[in-house]
């Protein structure tokens, strides 16, 4: 599993298109294996799923996602 984390620097962000970079985490059996982080490409509606996917991604986490 590969997962992207919204974040700046280490922490975890409020806002997911506007975060400054994606921690990347890969995990097996319940372990990190691997980590990496990415700057954010930029904020565009519906662009960041598709390109955290194309990095692997399969779980995001974030601290908040879109308007409500």
């Amino acid at each position: 599993m590969k997962i992207a984390v919204a974040s700046e620097q280490e922490m975890i962000t409020g806002h997911f298109g506007h975060c400054a970079n994606f921690n990347l985490f890969d995990v097996e059996d319940g372990k990190i294996i691997s980590s990496t982080s990415i700057p954010n490409p930029g904020h565009k509606p519906g662009f960041l799923p598709n390109f955290l996917n194309e990095k692997g991604a399969n779980v995001i986490i974030s601290g908040g996602m879109g308007g409500a």
